[in-house]
């Protein structure tokens, strides 16, 4: 028997989990050779929040409904972070390829050899591994059992 406990939605889970990668993706795109601004960090910052909590909602709404079928481990939160942190690169992808033909015409190639062109592109591996990070560092939260909940109820320690 998994002695886990079972994962439910949380609110601060939602609300904190996407904070440590959007901070880190934030620095690494902001600093460059004549060093670290704060403006350009808090504009990346800001155009990465939406996408981080659009992100986390979905992964939070995603498990709470799979939690309901199945018990939710550690092995099953980090797919359904890479799955959604895949399917959020290919929305970026698409917008790419679809305002990338000549003098913002239609393409010139197919999606499809885009997406092969594309896969060793650094903002690939930062989704993944924001979306990785994120749904462990969620289901690290959402997992935890409040102190009131240990005991049964009606009990109180005295």
């Amino acid at each position: 028997m998994d002695s886990r406990p079972r994962l439910t939605f949380s609110w601060l889970g939602l609300a904190v989990a996407p904070w440590p990668a959007l901070l880190v993706v934030s620095v690494l795109m902001t600093g460059n050779a004549k060093g670290f601004s704060l403006a350009t960090f808090a504009v990346v910052a800001a155009l990465g929040a939406p996408v981080a909590y659009a992100g986390t909602s979905a992964l939070a709404v995603g498990l709470f409904l799979l939690g309901k079928r199945r018990v939710i481990t550690r092995i099953v939160s980090l797919i359904c972070g890479l799955v959604l942190a895949a399917l959020e690169y290919l929305a970026f992808i698409y917008l790419s390829w679809s305002s990338g033909g000549p003098d913002s015409g239609p393409p010139v190639d197919s999606l499809l050899s885009h997406i092969l062109r594309e896969w060793n592109d650094p903002l690939l591996y930062a989704f993944l591994g924001c979306g990785v990070f994120t749904a462990l560092f969620y289901d690290f939260i959402a997992s935890r059992r409040p102190p009131h909940a240990a005991s049964p109820a009606g009990v109180t320690a005295s």
